[in-house]
């Protein structure tokens, strides 16, 4: 038997090239090993639960064809169904009636094999609170048009949303790989790894 003595060196003890070889070995290591998605979930969810009620978030990416995110909704809002009135070219009455009158609801969830912003199954339902033929002489075919128009309103701002929700997650993932070394460098200081001379994790 032999006994090797080999020096150990904490990241703040290496050379500066020995710096470069840890940072560049564990470049990945914080998006392969960790769950670094879920504050942008957290981050998400908290910014926009007040439109649509978030149950689920997926994505894939960041360099291939047919790559994004989505969230799955259990429902909407009443500040995004007031967005939807307000935005209605009809009268001030008309938009008082619609509010108190019709019932606006949804939901969302994954569809396919994808996750992106067109992955998700709206179920979208619109329907008269009460008899509604006082106000309107064709009553039906407006609550109609206004399903219609409520259905691409939903689907808009949940792309939007969806699309946001990517580009956030994408320049996480860009900052935690950076070739500028900021996130990684950081990390490696904050964890208690050692290291050859070489740079090379020993413990």
């Amino acid at each position: 038997m032999r006994v090797i003595e080999t020096k150990v060196y904490t990241f703040d003890e290496l050379s500066e090239e020995a710096k470069e070889k840890a940072i560049e070995n564990y470049r990945y290591l914080e998006v392969e090993l960790f769950d670094w998605y879920e504050p942008i979930y957290d981050m998400f969810k908290d910014t926009y639960s007040d439109l649509f009620e978030i149950t689920n978030m997926y994505f894939s990416g960041f360099c291939s064809q047919g790559d994004g995110a989505m969230f799955e909704y259990g429902g909407i809002t009443d500040k995004l169904i007031d967005e939807f009135i307000s935005q209605l070219q009809l009268s001030t009455l008309r938009k008082k009636i619609v509010k108190e009158a019709i019932h606006f609801s949804g939901s969302g969830k994954h569809k396919g094999n994808y996750n992106h912003e067109r992955s998700c199954s709206h179920s979208i339902y619109v329907e008269s609170q009460y008899d509604l033929e006082r106000y309107h002489s064709n009553i039906q075919e407006f609550i109609e048009n206004i399903a219609m128009d409520f259905e691409v309103f939903i689907e808009e701002k949940y792309i939007e949303l969806a699309q946001e929700l990517y580009s956030m997650l994408e320049s996480e993932y860009e900052y935690l790989t950076n070739p500028e070394d900021e996130a990684i460098f950081l990390f490696l200081q904050s964890v208690e790894y050692e290291y050859n001379e070489n740079g090379e994790r020993i413990i």
